[in-house]
């Protein structure tokens, strides 16, 4: 537990640090407010039923204010102190509950913004299911381990002077009955604190499982219904989330256990006590009040013994989800931090000019070969290159590297003599990019196409030309709220073609240099192909345009047309001569 808990104390910034351990100031003062209210309640009962309970000095301070003060006072006064007593925990119980939540939404913005910051290949090579169950699950559930170590402090504190009041007036009972709570405590912990710890982690296996099935299953919606394999993918959902359910019920038994038995204990050693304290009193008043003490005792113990013992047994289930989440905010954070230092951020890149590609080579991470194998190509200001090949022949690859995407493992990337993947965040932002399927935001129109911006930060004008030059003037109009309608969850009101010029509209509103697309052609229909290629007809020779196309009626028009074969470029020319050279692209033309 101990490990969990450096764990937990690292993710934490000083400030946050500083912040928690402030919070032990008012919780002493609840503890002493709680020690007086528990003294107070003796001294009602004493002043009640008669007779001084055996205490000595530890009670003298009650009965001497019972003498001065009127019954009636008395009793009024105790009332109001609890009120105040209560209030300040509440009070308290609102600062925990605070803190822990704010911990929460600062850290899953922090993972959110890692995330979006990590370089292109970790996307490749992790599932980003993992990275929505740390978001939605690990790190509220990690974070949350803040409040419940709280909590357990603040039970802890208000136990200890309900022990210490008990030990100051019987203090062989107190110490017996101690005893056999601690006993029970350390043994319960001793037998569960293991199992709690493999059902965390196997609860977490479980949850990244159901949530990957359903991130995928939802994504490819349309092969799953044509396949009506809905029962097969229902029937893996449903283990994976009967599985978990399973480690959740025997940890929210095992939490019931600790109070039973904690209950039991205490319930039989008061039992006990009563009735030795019935016989050794010196007095029935005394007895009856001394008695009331250990009652309100159990009410105050009970509770928190139980809370202290859940709360210990919790922290060990989510040693797991603590680990993973430490790693990945560690791993995250070099990586950000790692690719930050490797570029010049502050640099503008050139406007316009040639690109000049020089002994381009890139390796995927463990990899055998070389995805680029040494690529020399220079691209000339306003020229339409038309990319094509087989799967695998490194279009894709040989774009992620232009567009500063992926780091070449050797070579650069020139423009007006500027190796402008030193200053990849300006070379960026003047480069328009449309993919294959455009990822439309279940929003407006206007902030689809001025994507990531605030709403005070985007140019309407500069949106209505994106979509003039985009050819959707006509698509706007027939919209019910125009700019402000509603796109659908993944641009269901719109066709396929719409779709695909709303994403050519996006890539123009920032008026880039480069035009890049990723087989934007490859999904539509002939029809709706010729209006995507129209419009990207009409840029030639204002922007520099690369096509990545498997359909070879994209790249028709392209001034130049690279072959693309195991990493290189095997050759180049028109479309038509590479047709004549190359069978495969023969019938093209």
């Amino acid at each position: 537990m101990l490990r969990t808990l450096t764990k937990l104390t690292s993710l934490l910034a000083p400030t946050d640090r500083i912040r928690v351990l402030l919070l032990l100031l008012p919780m002493a003062i609840a503890a002493v407010l709680e020690l007086l209210g528990i003294g107070l309640l003796f001294g009602a009962l004493q002043v009640a039923f008669g007779g001084l309970p055996p205490g000595g000095v530890a009670t003298a301070w009650i009965g001497e204010l019972a003498r001065v003060v009127d019954v009636n006072v008395f009793m009024l006064g105790v009332g109001a102190f609890f009120l105040v007593k209560n209030a300040v925990l509440l009070l308290l119980t609102w600062l925990t509950n605070s803190i822990s939540a704010h911990l929460i939404a600062r850290f899953q913005a922090e993972f959110f913004g890692n995330y979006l910051r990590l370089p292109y290949t970790s996307y490749l090579e992790t599932n980003t299911a993992s990275f929505i169950q740390n978001l939605q699950i690990g790190t509220p559930q990690a974070l949350d381990t803040v409040r419940v170590v709280l909590s357990t402090v603040l039970e802890v504190l208000l136990a200890g002077v309900t022990v210490a009041l008990l030990l100051a007036v019987e203090p062989v009972l107190s110490l017996a009955g101690g005893a056999v709570l601690l006993t029970i405590g350390i043994g319960f912990q001793t037998v569960a604190g293991p199992m709690f710890r493999r059902w965390g982690q196997r609860s977490y296996e479980h949850e990244l499982r159901f949530l990957t099935l359903a991130k995928e299953s939802f994504a490819a919606i349309r092969d799953v219904q044509l396949a009506h394999c809905q029962d097969y993918l229902s029937t893996v959902y449903a283990r994976d989330t009967h599985a978990n359910a399973r480690y959740y019920s025997l940890s929210n038994t095992n939490h019931t256990t600790a109070r039973i038995l904690l209950e039991s204990g205490l319930v039989l050693g008061i039992l006990a006590m009563v009735m030795m304290v019935s016989r050794d009193a010196a007095s029935a008043g005394g007895a009856v009040a001394t008695a009331g003490l250990f009652g309100i005792a159990a009410m105050r113990l009970l509770p928190s013994a139980n809370r202290i013992l859940n709360n210990l047994t919790e922290i060990r289930r989510r040693d797991e989800v603590i680990g993973r989440v430490h790693a990945d905010l560690e791993a995250a954070r070099t990586a950000v931090r790692t690719a930050d230092q490797a570029v010049d951020q502050t640099g503008d890149a050139p406007v316009g000019g040639k690109i000049e590609i020089l002994g381009l080579r890139f390796r995927y991470g463990a990899a055998e070969s070389d995805a680029l194998d040494g690529i020399d190509l220079t691209i000339a200001e306003g020229e339409a290159v038309g990319i094509v090949g087989a799967s695998g022949s490194g279009k894709s690859t040989l774009v992620d590297v232009v567009m500063g995407l992926l780091s070449p493992s050797v070579g650069s990337i020139r423009v007006g003599g500027v190796d402008v993947l030193r200053r990849r965040r300006a070379w960026q932002s003047r480069i328009g990019y449309v993919p294959q399927r455009i990822q439309l935001l279940d929003d407006s129109l206007r902030r689809n196409i001025a994507f990531g911006l605030p709403d005070e930060a985007i140019d309407d004008r500069q949106v209505r030309s994106a979509l003039a030059l985009a050819q959707l003037d006509d698509v706007v109009s027939r919209l019910p709220l125009g700019l402000d309608t509603p796109m659908g969850e993944h641009g269901a009101r719109l066709s396929g073609g719409q779709r695909q010029r709303v994403g050519i509209a996006r890539a123009l509103y920032r008026d880039p240099d480069v035009l890049v697309f990723d087989e934007a052609t490859s999904a539509l229909d002939n029809e709706t192909e010729r209006e995507v290629i129209d419009a990207i007809r009409s840029f030639k020779g204002r922007k520099t345009i690369l096509i990545i196309a498997h359909r070879l009626t994209t790249v028709r028009d392209c001034d130049r047309v690279l072959l693309m074969r195991q990493g290189a470029i095997a050759d180049t020319g028109t479309l038509a001569q590479l047709a004549d050279r190359h069978p495969e692209l023969a019938g093209a033309t």
